[in-house]
């Protein structure tokens, strides 16, 4: 998703890189973020997006492959710059968005529900006020992906561990 109003600036759809498939995007604030190692890319350059469109698809493409890697999304934030043109000057991403013991900071709560896929086992995450979010047992194949609520999976160690600490009740 988008963190916040933009213009794509970059697509890349193949996977023959490192870096895989690509999104690259200008935030009106003056930040650029860029995606990589994603599986599908909904957008297009020149294109406006708000903040929380769908922009791509979680994946691992990579190295030629659509498994070049394990699953997830690289996300790289440039401060006050509108393009990447220093990929030194990237800052840690954890810094600007809160971390485990603050998901969100308190001026940008997202009451949003998802559901996660950690391994095939399925949990409803929901919001609890200011505290940190409960995941709820789904159980096995419970066909959560049908509801139309985002599903977020999980098969990568370090983003395990990092759901774990931000949400109670990940087993």
């Amino acid at each position: 998703m988008a963190a916040a109003n933009g213009t794509i600036r970059f697509v890349k759809t193949d996977n023959s890189t490192a870096a895989g498939r690509v999104v690259g995007m200008a935030h009106d604030d003056g930040n650029y973020t860029r995606h990589l190692h994603l599986s599908t890319i909904t957008v297009s350059t020149g294109q406006r997006v708000s903040r929380g469109q769908t922009i791509a698809y979680s994946g691992a493409s990579a190295h030629g492959s659509d498994r070049g890697v394990g699953p997830h999304v690289h996300t790289s934030l440039w401060l006050s710059t509108g393009s990447p043109t220093n990929f030194r000057a990237t800052v840690d991403f954890e810094n600007h968005v809160g971390d485990a013991t603050n998901p969100n900071p308190p001026d940008q709560e997202v009451d949003e529900v998802f559901i996660a896929n950690v391994r095939g086992n399925w949990y409803l995450v929901v919001p609890q006020g200011t505290g940190k979010p409960r995941a709820v047992v789904l159980g096995g194949e419970s066909n959560a992906g049908a509801s139309g609520i985002p599903v977020l999976n999980f098969s990568w160690d370090p983003s395990i561990n990092a759901l774990r600490a931000a949400v109670d009740g990940i087993g």
